[in-house]
């Protein structure tokens, strides 16, 4: 007898509403959900039954982007359910996904033990779908964490995975990660990224996947960004605005629009920039979203100084830094210490700048000198500009060396 016919019709049912939300999830994610909260539904027993649980993973996987704090209970509960049946698949399974949701809330410490604890239990499961999702996750916690062999390792074998199950969105997202991983600045293969982006951008739209062009357009948009080609990178990401706006993903457009303000800022129109980001912002006040609000006034914080506003970029980076301290996000937090300097500097305020500088965490090992040195020469830079009759050359003092 097969195993489908030992099946009881709730397991059938509960099967064939876990398919349809897989199939679903990528272009439909809120049918997807409705899906899996059906096939949840059928089993009173709840996490005793491993469809339940496998059911809550799709729940978990459809939320965790968008609602990182709520896909943490979810998958806590599957986790625990499926400790308790020493469910190996779905064990990897939630782990996997409230990695993602704790890495999307800035808890990336958590979150890289999950993805090195689920590869191996998804090894164990011999569940190819759910090794690659694994390698996936812990290939981009890697790459964030600046292990960028070991993720480009990680996701060259889930590509691999993905290809031999024909798992099309898989393979996709795959891609998107390793070009992210040659568009860090600290990898800076800036052209192998954008060649990935573009032969991603092709199987987007050979798939009809809208959501997916929008993203690797910005990607792309991100990486010319870095490049240093802004008026390229801006067009690029009015055209990942444009897509996302027809398909009405608020979300994607408020973080689109957060991006434009920081290529005008980057390219001396800051004047211009700060509507766009306060539109980003207004999204994310409407929706209740603090990650969003943290992230959007980081990078305005950095508009107000090119504008020459310090009070205004210190607010913003006092609501920025208290938010990122309470995730421990370390990479947020270098980057509010960094503009925090540079206000106080800019104010006169050198013993805060010096403080600011102090409180760096990624400098917490470095002396003195190493971090004053950069602060100094940002306000001296600045000083001049106010001040230009100040004496620029000096008259070396007897017996000093010079090589």
């Amino acid at each position: 007898v097969s195993e489908v016919g030992n099946l009881s019709s709730a397991e059938r049912e509960a099967r064939s509403l876990i398919a349809r939300a897989k199939a679903v999830q990528e272009r439909q994610p809120k049918e997807a959900l409705a899906l899996a909260d059906r096939a949840a539904a059928l089993f009173p027993d709840g996490p005793k039954q491993r469809l339940w649980r496998e059911a809550q993973v799709v729940r978990c996987n459809n939320i965790a982007y968008d609602r990182p704090a709520a896909a943490v209970p979810v998958a806590e509960a599957v986790v625990r359910a499926s400790r308790a049946a020493r469910d190996s698949r779905n064990l990897a399974a939630g782990m996997t996904c409230e990695g993602y949701a704790r890495g999307m809330l800035g808890q990336t410490t958590e979150a890289a033990l999950l993805h090195e604890e689920a590869v191996v239990l998804a090894e164990r499961a011999g569940d190819p779908e759910v090794l690659a999702d694994a390698l996936a996750l812990r290939g981009e916690s890697r790459h964030y964490h600046g292990r960028y062999d070991d993720a480009i390792a990680d996701l060259d074998r889930a590509y691999r995975i993905n290809t031999e199950i024909g798992l099309a969105a898989g393979q996709r997202y795959t891609l998107n990660a390793i070009a992210n991983v040659y568009s860090d600045p600290n990898v800076g293969e800036y052209d192998k990224a954008i060649s990935y982006y573009r032969q991603l951008l092709d199987a987007d739209q050979k798939a009809g996947d809208r959501a997916g062009m929008a993203t690797a357009i910005f990607n792309m948009a991100g990486a010319l960004e870095q490049k240093g080609e802004l008026a390229a990178a801006l067009r690029e990401y009015e055209r990942a605005l444009e897509i996302d706006r027809a398909r009405g993903d608020a979300a994607s457009v408020a973080e689109e629009e957060r991006a434009i303000g920081i290529v005008m800022t980057k390219q001396g129109r800051p004047a211009e920039a700060l509507p766009w980001i306060n539109r980003s912002l207004a999204h994310f006040l409407r929706t209740r979203d603090i990650e969003g609000q943290a992230r959007v006034r980081l990078s305005r914080s950095n508009t107000y100084l090119s504008m020459g506003d310090n009070a205004a970029a210190l607010g913003d980076l006092e609501f920025a830094g208290t938010h990122f301290e309470q995730q421990g996000n370390d990479r947020y937090m270098a980057r509010v210490h960094e503009l925090r300097a540079q206000a106080f500097a800019a104010s006169g305020q050198w013993q805060r700048a010096y403080e600011a500088s102090l409180d760096h965490p990624m400098r917490k090992s470095e002396t003195g000198g190493k971090i004053a040195a950069p602060v100094f020469s940002y306000f001296y830079k600045k000083y001049l500009e106010i001040h230009p009759e100040i004496t620029r050359n000096f008259t070396m003092p007897e017996n000093v060396y010079t090589a």
